[in-house]
């Protein structure tokens, strides 16, 4: 049974004391300092000239600390030492399928198709527990207040990379919609004796519909609709370099490494709805679904053993002077499937210079996961054969549901701001393993508990 644990963070109390001198109202000291140096515009124009596409260099002008990875590759943030109870949000909804039972899963939209992000090293508990170390959070382009915009981006370079992109908007009275779409696809070059190219790709399409309420409506609402697709492929995996090959050339691949491939798909479908009560609350009401299926492949073993340094530099002896006996090397398969549907609601009131806001959720996912293995002969002219077909040793599908409420309240008087809150959040994931030969053929992980904070 794979290790796939689930954990639950039940913040007791945290207290923050700053004495600070602003005149920010319903601002803490960590929300101005966040809103300060957390921020990222990507559309003024000395951010936009860039066109990232890629989230490496962007995340890390927000302040979070971003992990290294390959070249086409989703990056993994941390905040505190932590990876998991980081959250990351496109439009206020998770953009994990399956932030619960797929805690492994990494996912970053293209941020061609974004407006701003930005990073709170600290949330309210009205985020849930998802996100007791931090949030991540992407706000996609909105639709142009213009009957007719258009924004097209076409990019070259010298690793045969093409990038082109268009966004398309307008509204009509009180109707309005847009279209983004956007296609990537480069070639480096990787080969370390041999040569070779690692391909990738990526498709985006981002699709929004909105209706605004007809003038002279007693409440004021707006109900948008987006759909949202994206696919990427590149001839990647998780084998590296010994540190010595490293230092030469940091972007090459062993032969070793010429069958690894990832694969991905995602929908994701939002239909959004906010209402103005009245001229002091509003309520914001989402509900979602989304899916995303992974296919991988990748060298992780010699001999039956998985590859540490030591098998790593056997792997690099071999490139350079391969001889007539070769290797045994086994590829790990992945075949997942995700899925994930909630619905949540936030309702913000302010009462004089004070704020309170209420939110539930309740969320479901899935995660449906397929690991195996490959053999390959590993030849002396630095080819691979295959020596079986893919053969899943372990299935197991894990199912999750979370329901969370929670109050949080500003007080502000003067330059003093206190925050109050209390959240409820309750989890139950169970695990079912498949055809496997163990007396152990299910598990049920669940916890609950209520989450108070103060901060001053």
């Amino acid at each position: 049974m794979s290790n796939h644990p689930f954990s639950l963070s039940v913040i007791a109390a945290a207290v923050l004391y700053v004495c600070h001198s602003t005149n920010a109202v319903a601002e803490t000291v960590t929300e101005s300092i966040d809103n300060l140096n957390n921020q990222l515009d990507l559309q003024q124009s000395s951010i936009s000239q860039f066109h990232y596409r890629q989230s490496n260099i962007a995340l890390g002008l927000t302040g979070a600390t971003v992990l290294p990875t390959a070249p086409h590759q989703d990056v993994t943030i941390t905040n505190a030492g932590a990876t998991d109870g980081v959250a990351i949000f496109q439009d206020g909804v998770f953009f994990s399928p399956a932030p619960y039972s797929g805690q492994n899963l990494v996912l970053q939209p293209n941020l061609l198709h974004q407006n701003k992000v930005s990073f709170s090293s600290m949330t309210s508990v009205t985020e849930s527990s998802e996100a007791a170390f931090g949030k991540l959070d992407y706000q996609s382009v909105q639709i142009s207040p213009k009957k007719y915009a258009t924004d097209v981006n076409f990019e070259g370079s010298d690793n045969n990379a093409i990038n082109g992109g268009a966004v398309l908007s307008g509204t009509s009275k009180q109707n309005g919609m847009l279209l983004a779409v956007d296609y990537q696809s480069a070639s480096d070059v990787v080969g370390y004796r041999v040569a070779r190219e690692a391909d990738s790709t990526q498709k985006d399409i981002l699709f929004k519909i909105a209706a605004d309420s007809l003038p002279g409506a007693r409440n004021k609402q707006t109900t948008e609709f987006s759909y949202q697709y994206s696919s990427q492929e590149a001839d990647r995996g998780t084998l590296g370099l010994t540190s010595v090959d490293f230092s030469v050339n940091p972007a090459q691949l062993y032969s070793a490494a010429s069958a690894d491939n990832t694969e991905g798909e995602r929908q994701r479908y939002v239909l959004a709805h906010k209402l103005l009560m009245s001229s002091t609350s509003t309520m914001a009401t989402d509900f979602y679904y989304q899916t995303y299926s992974q296919q991988s492949q990748a060298m992780q073993f010699v001999d039956g053993e998985q590859i540490n340094s030591a098998l790593l530099s056997r792997i690099a002896m071999f490139e350079a002077t391969p001889n007539a006996d070769g290797m045994n090397l086994e590829s790990l398969i992945q075949n997942n499937d995700f899925a994930g549907f909630g619905v949540q609601t936030k309702g913000v009131s302010m009462y004089g210079q004070h704020q309170v806001t209420y939110s539930a959720r309740y969320h479901t996912d899935k995660a449906e996961m397929r690991l195996g293995q490959r053999e390959w002969s590993w030849n002396n002219d630095l080819s691979l054969t295959p020596t079986t077909d893919d053969e899943y040793a372990l299935t197991y599908t894990d199912d999750a549901s979370a329901f969370s409420s929670a109050v949080d309240t500003k007080l502000n008087y003067g330059q003093w701001s206190i925050n109050l809150g209390l959240g409820y959040e309750h989890v139950s994931v169970s695990r079912e393993l498949g055809d496997v030969n163990t007396s152990l053929n299910a598990a049920d992980f669940s916890d609950d508990g209520w989450l108070p904070s103060i901060e001053v």
